[in-house]
């Protein structure tokens, strides 16, 4: 007996089902799981919580059918099946056996080429802190022990096929280890990303070995059903068919209500959290041609230039090792009161067309630091990441595709950063506390406010609300982000940088 369901934003549980269209609001898939993952991270959860509950209650079910031996339950599915098939058989020790195919890497190697092979984002495949918690993909396989898993790999996929290997190895050790290495297998196809046939009949051997079945040579023929044939509901979409169904960014604000209470956490307790790299004792000095170490900010002097009375000195900041920062120090020669003020955009640092706002400001007496954060302005990767799911994603302009809060160059940026437990919004705080320590030491005043127009607004107000003695200065028409409205309103799209798991907490 096979049991078999879609998983909430695939088939015929669409969260944003367009019936004019007759197709999802965004790609199926992919799109949705993007939309409603965003939205879980702030709630302080994420989609695979629900996924996997999908497949807890339909163990439940099949243990409610008399012709099912309870001892015998099996799972397998690829790409997201694949996911779902690791992380449900790693909860519930009811699956005896697992085959996930198309997923099992590691998550270093992943994070390497995701953004150039599969920009797409699947959140559920993002828990936050995987990396820095030391629970990469042996650690999720090492949940199952000592049960009995396969692991069904494609040699041309874009989950690392090195990745694969060395994640196995390293299991297959430690089954080795307690006398169960006959446990823990791979089966490799010569393919790229799919269940193909020779893995498929290398898992029904596995399956049937470890599930005391009968011995058979090849795949059982098939029969190819019609879309009709294999639907559950009338239109095709449940959300249609049912006056009382759910969405799940609807039960993704429930959960939200029901963890809030009594929250009182701070956007500086979270930046100054453990991850924090102590940036206010960093070492600042000139550079020499010799890469920074960890702690260290090396300055250089690329060249100035005059307008209108006013100097615009340029700098590049070497630090973390491999990281860089353009930056513009922009004043009056020879003013009596040195106030320092933070302007930068949503983009990065500012620009000619940025000129009035700016000379309006070192009018008013301030000097203007501006720079580029990491991965925006001049620190952009120049790729344009083409989702293979949704095409039309490809023919953005550059500028929008990089920040696309669906499938973009920075929004892989952002999965990454969650991975290693430091979310990409608290680095962006981290870059102005950066400019910031080579302002005090290179230049002398420190900064005393910040401002950002539009979408950098927010930004500019996380900043002033956790550096200390910063004050933000405030933009006509401009405002503040909230992660707790973004979900009680179950808000769909919002600039990807602001994704701050569990944000909606914090005030």
């Amino acid at each position: 007996m096979v049991i078999s369901w879609d998983p909430v934003g695939q088939g015929e549980r669409s969260q944003f089902w367009d019936a004019k269209t007759g197709k999802s609001k965004y790609n199926l898939i992919c799109g949705e799981h993007t939309v409603m993952g965003n939205l879980a991270y702030l709630a302080g959860a994420n989609l695979a919580r629900w996924e996997i509950w999908d497949g807890i209650r339909a163990v439940d079910y099949l243990l409610t059918r008399s012709e099912v031996d309870g001892h015998r339950i099996s799972i397998t599915g690829t790409s997201g099946g694949g996911t779902q098939a690791v992380l449900i058989a790693a909860l519930d020790e009811r699956v005896k056996v697992a085959v996930p195919s198309c997923y099992i890497s590691a998550l270093p190697m992943r994070i390497s080429n995701r953004i150039f092979v599969d920009p797409d984002s699947d959140p559920e495949q993002d828990l936050f802190g995987m990396i820095s918690n030391s629970m990469d993909h042996p650690g999720l396989l090492l949940l199952m022990y000592p049960r009995s898993v396969l692991v069904a790999a494609a040699v041309l996929d874009f989950f690392p096929i090195e990745g694969t290997r060395k994640t196995v190895r390293e299991v297959r050790a430690l089954y080795e280890r307690f006398d169960h290495g006959n446990r823990i297998a791979l089966v490799e196809g010569y393919h790229q990303h799919q269940f193909s046939p020779e893995n498929q009949e290398a898992a029904l051997d596995f399956l049937d070995h470890f599930n005391q079945m009968p011995v058979r040579h090849g795949l059982p023929p098939v029969k190819e059903l019609a879309g009709k044939a294999l639907q559950c509901t009338k239109t095709g979409q449940v959300r249609l068919d049912y006056d009382d169904a759910k969405s799940l960014m609807t039960v993704i604000k429930e959960y939200y209500d029901e963890h809030r209470a009594g929250s009182t956490r701070s956007l500086a307790k979270e930046y100054y959290a453990n991850k924090y790299d102590g940036v206010k004792d960093w070492h600042v000095s000139e550079y020499t041609g010799a890469r920074p170490g960890r702690g260290q900010i090396a300055w250089e002097a690329m060249g100035s230039s005059r307008s209108e009375g006013v100097s615009i000195d340029r700098y590049m900041l070497r630090h973390s090792e491999l990281l860089e920062m353009p930056l513009l120090h922009i004043h009056k020669s020879g003013a009596d009161k040195r106030r320092v003020l933070l302007w930068f955009s949503a983009s990065g640092k500012a620009t000619a067309a940025d000129w009035p706002e700016i000379k309006k400001y070192v009018d008013e007496g301030y000097e203007i630091i501006s720079f580029d954060f990491r991965g925006l302005g001049e620190n952009r990767m120049p790729f344009t990441a083409v989702s293979p799911d949704d095409p039309t994603l490809g023919a953005l302009d550059f500028d929008h595709a990089y920040v696309n809060s669906i499938s973009g160059v920075l929004a892989n940026h952002v999965y990454n950063s969650l991975l290693i437990g430091r979310p990409y919004f608290l680095q962006l705080i981290d870059d102005a506390e950066i400019a910031d320590r080579f302002v005090r030491e290179k230049l002398g005043p420190k900064v005393e406010a910040v401002t950002a127009p539009d979408d950098g607004y927010t930004l500019a107000g996380a900043i002033a609300e956790t550096l200390p003695g910063v004050e933000l200065l405030p933009q006509p028409n401009a405002q503040i982000l909230k992660w707790s409205e973004l979900v009680e309103q179950k808000r769909e799209t919002w600039p990807i940088q602001y994704l701050l798991p569990s944000g909606a907490y914090v005030h």
